[in-house]
């Protein structure tokens, strides 16, 4: 699968002047990674690149998520509750 693939990984800088405008490139970056190099990732793995990619801060964040049946695995489901906090709570 992606072993052995190296590319320019995501990262999200959370101290960012402007972390909506920062969580919209790394979304994008995060994207063009699934649809590049992890291409052939299924999601439970997407899902575990984007928690090595979101930093210890993200993981944080993404222990308050409260998750329906299969959403864990889901990564534009965690993208999707990562804009939601930060643009309603201004991390």
């Amino acid at each position: 699968m992606a072993a052995g693939i190296n590319f320019e990984q995501p990262t999200l800088d959370w101290s960012a002047p402007d972390i909506f405008q920062e969580f919209k490139r790394f979304e994008q970056h995060v994207e063009f990674s699934f649809l590049g190099p992890l291409a052939t990732a299924d999601m439970k793995h997407r899902a575990g690149w984007l928690g090595m990619w979101i930093g210890q801060q993200g993981r944080e964040i993404y222990k308050t998520f409260m998750f329906e049946e299969g959403e864990k695995e889901n990564p534009d489901k965690i993208l999707q509750k990562l804009e939601e906090k930060q643009t309603c709570c201004s991390l």
